[in-house]
C-alpha cells in the first residue's frame, strides 16, 4: 500500500494507527521468511526509484528503525516514528551512515508506503491462513 506525499524534508514524524480484525484460528505468515513474524511497517520512497536496489537507487528507499517494524496481531495498533530516527536504505544502511542519501530521499520523497513482510524483509509480503482485514486508520505527517 503506497500514497504520494509531499517531500519530507521539514517534517518530524510520521504516525500509522490500523486494526486488524482476524476469524478465529487465522495465523500471519511471512512469504519469504516463514519462521520469522509475519510483521507491518513503513517506508518511505524518494521520486525516481527503479526498484533494482542498486548502486544509488539503494538509497532511494527508507525503511523505518526496528521499533518500528510491528508483528501482526489483532486488535488496534498505534506507531510514531520520527524522521531523526535511525531508518535504513534496502541494504540496511543506516541513514547515520548515508547522511547524504538520506537528505536526498527526505528532500525528493514522492510517495509512503506500508510493507508488509518479516523484521528482515520488510517489503517481500505476508499471507494469512483464513479471513483477515487490516483497516487502515490514520497515516498522518507532521
Amino acid at each position: 500500500m503506497t500514497t504520494t506525499v509531499l517531500p519530507l524534508s521539514g517534517a518530524s514524524q510520521v504516525t500509522l494507527r490500523y486494526r486488524i480484525d482476524i476469524a478465529p484460528g487465522t495465523r500471519f505468515i511471512a512469504d519469504e521468511a516463514r519462521d520469522e513474524p509475519a510483521t507491518v511497517s513503513l517506508y518511505l520512497q524518494r521520486r525516481g526509484d527503479n526498484w533494482s536496489a542498486r548502486g544509488a537507487y539503494a538509497s532511494y528507499r527508507w525503511y523505518v528503525p526496528p521499533r518500528g517494524v510491528i508483528p501482526l496481531s489483532p486488535g488496534e495498533h498505534n506507531v510514531t516514528i520520527r524522521f531523526d530516527e535511525a531508518w535504513t536504505n534496502v541494504h540496511g544502511q543506516s541513514n547515520r551512515d548515508d547522511p547524504a542519501g538520506y537528505a536526498t530521499a527526505l528532500r525528493e520523497t514522492s510517495r509512503i508506503g506500508i510493507a508488509f513482510g518479516s523484521a528482515a524483509l520488510r517489503s517481500h509480503g505476508v499471507f494469512a491462513t483464513g479471513a483477515a482485514t487490516f483497516t487502515l486508520l490514520h497515516l498522518g505527517i507532521r
